[in-house]
C-alpha cells in the first residue's frame, strides 16, 4: 500500500508512511482501517447525489447543457481569437486549469480575475477588440469584482467596436436570479446556467469550463468521458486502492490524527507564466 490508481490516474502517497517518514507518517494497517471506514462515507455520498443535493456527479451526463456550451463556445470562436473571461475564484481557476494542462495553441484564453486597475488596463492594452470575445461568469450573478470588470470591458468593446460588440458576449450564471442575468437579458446577451445545486469550486465540467474549451478548440467529449472513467473508478474500486478514496483519508487523517491543517499546491511554473503575461 502506497499507490491508488485509475488506468491513468495515480496517487503516489508513499511520502506520508511510517516506514519513509517516521513516526509523523500513517503505518499500512493505520490506512487499510481507515479506508475500509470510509465506505460508510462514500454511501452517505451517494445517497446525497442521488437525492440531486448535490449536482456536480450528474452534470457529467447533462447532454443538453454540454451541448449548448459549445455552441456557444464555438459560435465565439467563429467571432474571435481571443477569449476575455471575466470572473473569480471556481468561475476562473477551472477554465485556467483546463488552458494550463491542455495547452491549446489555435486560440487564447485570457482571464480578468482582479479588479487592480492597472492590472486591468496592461491586460487589455495587450488586446485588439476585433479579435476578442468576452464570458462573464458569476455563479450568484452579483459578484462585485466580475460586475466592476464587466463594466470596464463593456466600455473597452463600445469603444473599439460601437454597438455590434455585444453579439461577442456571453454570460454564463445562475438560471433565475442576479444582476448578470438582468443586465444580459437587457442586453440581449446569450446566458448559459451554472445549475444552482453546483458549487463555483466545483462547476469546471458545466458551461463555466466548456464554453471556454470549446472556444480554445479542446476535445470536450474527450474531456468529459474521462472524467466519467475517473467516476467509474471511485465508485467501483475498492476503498484500498481507490484513488479518491485514498486521497480523502488522507487529507482527513492528517487534520485529525497530525494536526496536519494545511494542503498546498505549488505549480509555479505555470503560475509564474500566467501572471507574466499581465
Amino acid at each position: 500500500m502506497g499507490r491508488a490508481a485509475s488506468s491513468r490516474v495515480r496517487l503516489d502517497y508513499t511520502g506520508c508512511l511510517e516506514e519513509r517518514v517516521g513516526p509523523a507518517g500513517f503505518n499500512r494497517t493505520e490506512l487499510a482501517a481507515a479506508c475500509a471506514r470510509a465506505a460508510a462515507g462514500m454511501n452517505r455520498l451517494r445517497r446525497t447525489l442521488d437525492s440531486g443535493a448535490q449536482g456536480w456527479d450528474a452534470i457529467l451526463d447533462d447532454r443538453a447543457a454540454k451541448e449548448a456550451a459549445v455552441r456557444e463556445g464555438r459560435r465565439l470562436a467563429r467571432l474571435a481569437d481571443t477569449l476575455v473571461l471575466d470572473g473569480i475564484g471556481g468561475s476562473a481557476l477551472g477554465p485556467l486549469a483546463l488552458q494550463t494542462a491542455l495547452r491549446p495553441r489555435r486560440r487564447r484564453l485570457v482571464v480578468l480575475d482582479n479588479v487592480d486597475p492597472e492590472g486591468v488596463r496592461a491586460r487589455l492594452a495587450t488586446l485588439d477588440p476585433a479579435r476578442t470575445a468576452v464570458n462573464v461568469v458569476t455563479k450568484s450573478g452579483s459578484t462585485a469584482e466580475t460586475m466592476a470588470n464587466l463594466l470596464v470591458l463593456l466600455e473597452w468593446m463600445e469603444r473599439g467596436l460601437g454597438p455590434r460588440h455585444l453579439r461577442r458576449w456571453s454570460a454564463t450564471t445562475d438560471p433565475g436570479k442576479g444582476d448578470l442575468l438582468v443586465l444580459a437579458r437587457r442586453l440581449g446577451i446569450p446566458t448559459l446556467e451554472i445549475p444552482p445545486n453546483v458549487g463555483g469550486r466545483f462547476s469546471v465540467l458545466t458551461a463555466v469550463g466548456l464554453l471556454p474549451a470549446a472556444f480554445l478548440g479542446l476535445d470536450v467529449d474527450a474531456l468529459l468521458e474521462g472524467a466519467r472513467a475517473m467516476r467509474r473508478h471511485c465508485w467501483s474500486a475498492a476503498p484500498e486502492r481507490n484513488a479518491g478514496v485514498v486521497a480523502a483519508v488522507l487529507l482527513h487523517a492528517m487534520a485529525t490524527r497530525r494536526g496536519r491543517h494545511v494542503q498546498v499546491m505549488m505549480p509555479f511554473a505555470d503560475r509564474l507564466l500566467h501572471l507574466a503575461e499581465w
